[in-house]
C-alpha cells in the first residue's frame, strides 16, 4: 500500500477539469451547459427575427425544435465522455492498495495506443457524421454553408460534433475496459468470498452501459418528428449491442482471475481429497468428517459466480434499457407543449 501511495496521479484531461473546476455535479455542468446551448440559439434567433417566421413556416419551427436536440445530445456526449473518465479513474484508485505497486503508475495513465486510439476516433467520427447526414437524415442536406439556414447551421456544426464524440466515447469505453482488465490482473490475490475488490469493476460495468443507453436516450427525442425514426432506430440497434458490450467488456480481466483463482482452490481441494481418502482407505485415522468438510467447501467454491453481476445488476440494466422510451415519451410531451403555447 506505502509504494502505491507514493505514485503521483496525472492531472485531468481539460475536458475533464473544465467540467470539475465549478465543483458541481457533473450532471449538473452538463445540464447548465444545454441550457447555456439553448439560450445562445433562442438569441439568435431573436436577433434574426426568426421567431415571427416560424410561426408562418412550419419548416423553421422543426429545425429550431432539431437544434436544441442538437445542443442537448452534445451536451450529453461531453458530460458522458467525462463521467466515463471519471469512473474509470476513481475505480483504479479504489484498487490501488489492492495492486501490485509495480503496475500503479501505469494504470494510472493511458498508453501511447489508447491515446492513438482516441486521436483516430476524430476521422472516423466525421466520416460517421458524413455517412448519416448524406444517406439517412432526411430531407435534401447541403453541405456547404452558404445553403443553409440559421438553424441548420447548428445541424451540420453539431452534428460533426455529435458524431465526433460518439465514436470518441465508444472509443473511450473500450480503452478505459481494457486499463480495468489491467487492474484486475495486477491483483496481488483475490479472495473469492466476498473480495471487496470486485464490486468497482461491476460497478464501472454499469456505468458504461448506462453512459450508452443514455446516448440511445438522447436521440430518441429526435422522434418528435417521426421522419427521423431510420435514423434512431440504427442509432438504437447499434447502441444497443454497445451497452451489453460496455456492461460486460469491463469485467473480462477479474473473471478471469476468479476463473484462475476458482481453478486454484479446486485443484487444492482434489489434493487435500485423495490424500485424506487414502488415508481414510488405510485406516490410518478418522478423516470422513474433514472429508466431508471438504466436499463442502469444493461446492461453495464451485458456486462462486465466474461473472461478479447479481439479480439486481441485471434488474438495473434492464430499467436502463428504459430510458429510451421514456426520453421519447418526454419528448413528445414537450413538443405538444409547445404547440399548445404556439395555437
Amino acid at each position: 500500500m506505502g509504494g502505491s501511495a507514493q505514485v503521483r496521479e496525472p492531472p485531468p484531461a481539460w475536458l475533464r477539469a473544465w467540467f470539475e473546476a465549478p465543483g458541481r455535479p457533473l450532471w449538473l455542468v452538463g445540464l447548465a451547459l444545454a441550457g447555456v446551448g439553448t439560450l445562445l440559439f433562442g438569441f439568435q434567433e431573436l436577433l434574426l427575427d426568426r421567431h415571427r417566421l416560424a410561426t408562418r413556416d412550419a419548416n423553421v419551427l422543426d429545425n429550431a425544435r432539431v437544434a436544441v436536440t442538437h445542443v442537448v445530445i452534445t451536451a450529453y456526449l461531453l458530460t458522458a465522455y467525462v463521467y466515463a473518465e471519471r469512473t474509470t479513474q476513481q475505480s483504479i484508485r479504489t484498487l490501488l492498495p489492492r495492486i501490485d505497486p509495480g503496475h500503479t503508475e501505469a494504470l494510472l495513465g493511458r498508453s501511447p495506443g489508447a491515446r492513438a486510439a482516441l486521436a483516430l476516433a476524430i476521422p472516423f467520427g466525421l466520416g460517421a457524421f458524413l455517412l448519416v447526414t448524406t444517406r439517412i437524415s432526411p430531407g435534401v442536406i447541403s453541405l456547404w454553408p452558404a445553403d443553409w439556414t440559421p438553424e441548420e447551421a447548428w445541424h451540420r456544426v453539431l452534428g460533426c460534433a455529435i458524431g465526433i464524440l460518439a465514436i470518441r466515447l465508444s472509443t473511450l469505453l473500450v480503452v478505459e475496459s481494457r486499463r480495468l482488465s489491467a487492474a484486475a490482473r495486477a491483483i496481488r490475490h483475490l479472495d473469492l468470498l466476498g473480495d471487496e475488490a470486485i464490486p468497482p469493476f461491476a460497478r464501472a460495468g454499469l456505468t458504461y452501459a448506462l453512459l450508452v443507453i443514455g446516448t440511445v436516450a438522447a436521440f430518441a427525442l429526435f422522434l418528435v418528428d417521426l421522419r427521423y425514426l431510420p435514423l434512431v432506430g440504427i442509432v438504437l440497434a447499434s447502441t444497443l449491442v454497445v451497452a451489453v458490450v460496455a456492461l460486460l467488456l469491463p469485467l473480462r480481466g477479474i473473471r478471469a482471475r476468479i476463473i484462475q483463482a476458482k481453478g486454484d482452490e479446486l485443484r487444492w481441494c482434489h489434493e487435500q481429497m485423495r490424500e485424506r481418502r487414502a488415508r481414510l482407505a488405510s485406516g490410518a485415522g478418522d478423516e470422513a468428517a474433514s472429508l466431508s468438510e471438504l466436499v463442502a467447501w469444493e461446492a461453495r467454491i464451485r458456486e462462486v459466480r465466474e461473472w461478479p453481476l447479481d439479480a439486481s445488476a441485471f434488474k438495473r440494466f434492464g430499467l436502463y434499457l428504459l430510458l429510451p422510451l421514456g426520453s421519447w415519451a418526454g419528448g413528445a410531451l414537450v413538443e405538444r407543449g409547445i404547440d399548445a403555447l404556439l395555437d
